[in-house]
C-alpha cells in the first residue's frame, strides 16, 4: 500500500514539487526520478507524523477562527492570531516552546479515506 498524498498540497509539498519540476525542465533529472522522490516524501512524511503520534507529543493552538469550509469530507480552516505550544515541551509553562504566526491554513482529512 503506498503512503497518501495529500501532504503534497502542503507548502512544503508544493516547493518540493516546484523544485523537481524545474529540474526536470533543465534536464538536470529525469520524470522517472522525481516521481520517486516524491513518492519518498511522501512515505518520509507519513512515518514522522505516525512517529510524533506513538510519542505522545501534544500541542496547544490558541487562535481566532478566520474561515472554515467542508468539502469531499475534508475540513479547511484558516486561523489568525495563532499560538502554539509543545506541551511535551516542559511541565513548567515559562518554559515550553512557542510559536506565533499571522495566519495558519489548516487541511483536515479523515486518514480512512486516504
Amino acid at each position: 500500500m503506498s503512503a497518501p498524498t495529500h501532504y503534497r498540497e502542503t507548502t512544503i509539498g508544493r516547493a518540493l514539487l516546484g523544485s523537481l519540476q524545474e529540474m526536470i525542465n533543465r534536464g538536470e533529472i529525469s520524470e522517472d526520478l522525481a516521481n520517486k522522490c516524491m513518492e519518498f516524501f511522501d512515505e518520509s512524511i507519513e512515518k514522522k507524523f505516525a512517529q510524533v503520534k506513538d510519542n505522545g507529543s501534544k500541542a496547544t493552538v490558541k487562535s481566532k477562527l478566520h474561515t472554515y469550509n467542508f468539502s469531499d469530507n475534508t475540513w479547511y480552516f484558516t486561523l489568525e492570531d495563532v499560538k502554539i505550544e509543545n506541551v511535551a515541551s516542559s511541565q513548567d509553562p515559562t518554559k515550553r516552546k512557542g510559536l506565533r504566526l499571522d495566519y495558519l491554513k489548516v487541511t483536515a482529512v479523515d486518514s480512512k479515506l486516504s
